[in-house]
């Protein structure tokens, strides 16, 4: 029966069999004991523990040092514990010690469903958590070992997990692989087990839901896309959905909220890093003139804020944030300095003047390189309700922001050679062609849009273009099999929400498709999502009235189409 139980994981515990604590003098005492312990039997070298604990010391004072380590932990042991010093040699005899990385190896080691469990609840965070020494050689050492602990006990979780799922316990086993997860949060063969656990009980959202989840964790934390063994159970996933029968239309994007694998045509990536894509970025300034009665610039400021907010919600643009060009402002600095000093493509200035009862905004878009306004207008309202107002100048503004910084961009892209274009510039080329609505230039957009997305894969827009071009061959011309170009809208329009669920243009290109293979009550909550992340969006408001139109919805129709 074991005299002494140590517990090394997830922090040091010494306690004696009757469950009083074993207090030890110092930490590197600590440390030594842990040492020993985790390689019970094995001789440790005396030279190797004192370069490991007292590397900064001579050999005399280190030996001295381990030597005195060593009483003290016999002291503190009140010489239960068996170490068996040798000249060249400490081991540390495991017959009469309990311990925890011991048992778990042993264990984990039997592969049996109760030994697995067992193994499994040993494991309570890391080896010495909180442990700190200021020696090299001991954090190195600590280094290796956790490592080890940590691919052992992964290991032991997706055995068990399998073992739990083979006997019909899911929970049990589900629950098992979020503490593989935890474990390990970017190991995408953990996640494939999850998406495929969802899938083998036909909860077919939460595997959508789980590979959403994955992608964007590999986008932000590893700038990487998802393999092609993941995307294969996105396409599993996203086909099971689909031949579900529909219910009464969710409250939440969920039921369609798709993740599946890149497109058949969706373009391989090139063997080194994508071209970066060259989005183009915004600067708005605060607006001047308030008139009387109003706070100092309290309408120009929040208009200028919400403009702001919403031009950033389009995920299109690189908007400056409001503190940087506010700062600007208060000291003065003109717009067109502004852009030069910010290094932005575009500023937005204007000024907001009371006349009577009413307001007149002026407003104007100018391009920073060239200095060329490139859009302006005079806005005027009555003064009944100061949020209304905002709200219905903010919507006319950014939409016409929005419309004319795209149009530029594809204008530019046109004049430029195919071969030098970027991600971005390749993506707005083939929108050039796909607003022409004709065969022969969708063809063209979708050259362009497979090459935005082979310069850049994790570009969700160039999906989304995709998608479109594959609905126009599938709504309006008849040179393609409608089936076909329908799954293919579909496909898409997924890679897009892969790789960002939060783009309102992949949500209206997703509702589209969905729409197209007769799943309407679907569509209409991508489009709601859509127009709820940007309210802004035109496309995703017009794609609305015409689904509630097509569904006889007419009074929705109408109030979207406004």
């Amino acid at each position: 029966m074991a005299r002494i139980r140590l517990k090394l994981l997830g922090g040091f515990t010494a306690q004696r069999a009757d469950g009083t604590a074993i207090m030890l003098p110092t930490r590197k005492t600590e440390a030594l004991l842990a040492v020993l312990a985790c390689r019970p039997g094995e001789k440790r070298q005396r030279e190797w523990l004192m370069a490991l604990l007292w590397g900064d010391r001579g050999d005399v004072q280190a030996r001295h040092s381990l030597n005195q380590a060593l009483t003290s932990i016999r002291r503190a042991c009140d010489g239960t514990l068996l170490l068996v010093t040798e000249r060249d040699g400490v081991t540390l005899d495991g017959a009469t010690v309990e311990i925890d990385v011991a048992e778990l190896r042993r264990q984990a080691g039997s592969g049996s469903l109760a030994a697995l469990r067992a193994a499994a609840a040993l494991y309570r965070g890391p080896l010495l958590d909180g442990l700190r020494l200021r020696e090299a050689g001991f954090e190195e050492w600590l280094g290796q070992e956790r490592r080890e602990l940590h691919d052992l006990t992964t290991a032991l979780l997706v055995d068990l997990a399998e073992q739990e799922a083979a006997g019909g316990d899911r929970e049990a086993a589900a629950a098992v692989l979020d503490r593989a997860l935890a474990l390990d949060p970017l190991n995408e063969a953990l996640h494939r087990r999850v998406i495929r656990l969802h899938l083998d009980d036909g909860a077919y959202n939460a595997a959508i839901r789980h590979s959403r989840q994955c992608a964007e964790l590999l986008k932000r934390e590893l700038a990487t896309v998802p393999e092609p063994a993941t995307t294969a159970l996105h396409r599993q996933a996203l086909a099971a959905l689909a031949k579900a029968p529909v219910l009464a239309r969710p409250t939440a994007p969920v039921e369609s909220a798709p993740c599946p694998a890149a497109a058949a045509d969706a373009p391989a990536e090139s063997a080194g890093l994508p071209a970066e894509r060259r989005r183009p970025s915004i600067a708005v300034m605060p607006f001047g003139g308030a008139g009387p009665g109003l706070a100092r610039d309290e309408l120009a400021d929040g208009l200028a804020h919400d403009i702001i907010c919403r031009l950033a919600k389009l995920r299109s643009l690189f908007v400056i944030a409001r503190g940087s060009v506010f700062a600007l402002g208060e000291r003065g600095i003109g717009a067109e300095e502004a852009g030069r000093l910010l290094k932005v493509d575009y500023v937005v200035s204007g000024s907001v003047r009371r006349q009577g009862n009413g307001i007149a905004v002026i407003i104007e878009l100018a391009e920073t390189a060239t200095g060329t306004i490139i859009w302006t207008d005079a806005l005027h309202r009555k003064v009944d309700d100061t949020l209304m107002i905002l709200d219905e100048l903010g919507n006319r503004i950014v939409a016409a922001i929005a419309g004319e910084i795209e149009q530029a961009e594809r204008n530019r892209a046109v004049l430029k050679p195919p071969s030098s274009l970027d991600a971005w510039e390749a993506y707005h080329r083939g929108l050039w062609h796909m607003y022409r609505f004709n065969a022969a230039d969708n063809d063209e957009a979708h050259h362009f849009f497979a090459m935005a997305a082979r310069l850049d894969p994790t570009f969700a827009r160039a999906y989304a273009g995709l998608s479109f071009t594959h609905f126009q061959n599938a709504f309006l011309f008849r040179r393609h099999e409608r089936g076909p170009e329908s799954d293919r809208a579909f496909e898409t329009a997924g890679q897009g929400l892969i790789i960002d669920d939060r783009d309102p243009g992949v949500h209206w290109a997703m509702g589209r498709a969905l729409w197209l293979r007769g799943r309407p009550d679907q569509a209409l909550v991508e489009l709601d999502t859509a127009v709820d992340l940007s309210p802004n969006f035109a496309l995703g408001h017009y794609q609305l009235a015409f689904v509630q139109c097509q569904t006889g919805d007419p009074r929705a129709a109408i109030a979207s189409a406004d």
